[in-house]
């Protein structure tokens, strides 16, 4: 149950997942068109590791986590996916 996994409400803990799954989508959508720059920036940050925190990363890797594009475009994306999902039955 929920109340066994205290990582389900401690504060802010569970942003991390819809943050990481929203900057992952921006850049993998971005590699997937072929976006040479993108594929580069990606491979920087991934260099990089813990010599920056997690926002300074992503804004290396072309996504602002200050304005809720990369939001939208995620949700945009998985409402893509369902639109196919949904196709298919």
């Amino acid at each position: 149950t929920w109340m066994r996994q205290p990582h389900y409400f401690m504060a802010l803990y569970p942003y991390t997942y819809s943050a990481g799954l929203t900057i992952g989508t921006a850049v993998g959508q971005k590699i997937a068109a072929g976006d040479q720059t993108t594929i580069d920036k990606w491979l920087e940050v991934l260099k990089a590791g813990g010599t920056m925190g997690p926002l300074a990363l992503a804004e290396h890797a072309g996504v602002s986590m200050a304005d809720a594009g990369a939001l939208r475009s995620a949700i945009g994306y998985v409402d893509h996916l369902l639109d196919q999902i949904e196709a298919l039955a």
